[in-house]
């Protein structure tokens, strides 16, 4: 399976969306959050679900899932709604957490995935857990992941970014990183 037939699938719910808007640089509120990104972005999505990227969804995203409760499918894929794997699940451990983003993303297709740098985190008030997974589409490009997964008030959040670990990931990282230690619930 391609990355381009993986992220249609991840983004299948996304298909109705309007066309893209930009946002940032800046203060940026999205889905309940706050995030401070000091780049520019390509926005696409919906209440819950939004991509971001700056060359394109197979060079590099940012996906924001937002308020997914328990029992919800963390990614809409139509080949995961028979997978229980990939339902959160309230109170799920840090662990639990990281294999919940990796079961997601074999449902989607991508294969030899590795699991690395689990670590407690923040996201604003609430504990969170940041990890860092590698894995590669079927025509074999390597990608690399870092995430940041929060639960509170009974729903998860969750940030994930990837891009192809040649030079996309590492250009960015930095950037990256800074959006995620930003994230914090948005005040009312």
């Amino acid at each position: 399976m391609s990355l381009r037939l993986l992220l249609a699938l991840i983004l299948v719910g996304l298909t109705g969306c309007a066309a893209p808007t930009l946002v940032g640089p800046g203060v940026v509120r999205v889905d309940g959050l706050q995030l401070q990104t000091p780049i520019a972005w390509s926005q696409r999505g919906r209440a819950g679900e939004r991509q971001w990227t700056v060359d394109g969804p197979l060079l590099n995203a940012l996906e924001i899932y937002t308020r997914v409760k328990p029992g919800e499918l963390l990614f809409d894929l139509p080949s995961a709604k028979q997978r229980e794997g990939i339902r959160y699940r309230e109170g799920m451990s840090e662990l639990e957490l990281q294999e919940l983003v990796a079961d997601g993303l074999l449902a989607a297709g991508v294969v030899d995935i590795k699991l690395l740098g689990l670590r407690p985190a923040r996201l604003g008030e609430a504990a969170a857990v940041e990890f860092e997974l590698t894995f590669a589409n079927a025509a074999g490009l390597r990608y690399q992941a870092l995430a940041l997964a929060s639960q509170a008030n009974d729903e998860l959040t969750l940030l994930l970014y990837y891009a192809p670990a040649e030079y996309y990931y590492e250009r960015d990282r930095s950037t990256v990183t800074s959006i995620l230690r930003s994230a914090r619930q948005a005040p009312n």
